[in-house]
């Protein structure tokens, strides 16, 4: 976990993990996907992957309050790896292409 302060600048990150670089070898990546356009009337979808983000930099805690476990410290190597970028968010099946290719 980041020890830096919350208000400390940089990319905004899930639970203030370090971003990943380039070929790292990782056992969890986090990928976010900003995209909305398969929802009817419920635009907005495209804003969850920062919205995370940003709640979980204000909400990490170095222990699971249920169980006792420390994730940061079970030698597992966790990256945050930004999102997916969505360059035709106009068409559904050209955007779930893109979403699978990653």
């Amino acid at each position: 976990v980041n020890a830096g302060p919350r208000y400390q600048s940089g990319p905004a990150t899930f639970f203030r993990l370090p971003a990943i670089k380039e070929g790292e070898d990782l056992d969890v990546a986090l990928v976010g996907i900003p995209y909305d356009g398969g929802a009817t009337n419920r635009a907005g979808a495209r804003h969850g992957p920062r919205g995370v983000r940003d709640a979980s930099a204000d909400h990490v805690r170095a222990v699971n309050q249920s169980t006792g476990v420390s994730p940061f410290t079970l030698g597992v190597k966790i990256r945050d790896a930004g999102d997916i970028p969505i360059g035709a968010p106009w068409s559904l099946t050209a955007s779930h292409d893109e979403i699978e290719k990653g």
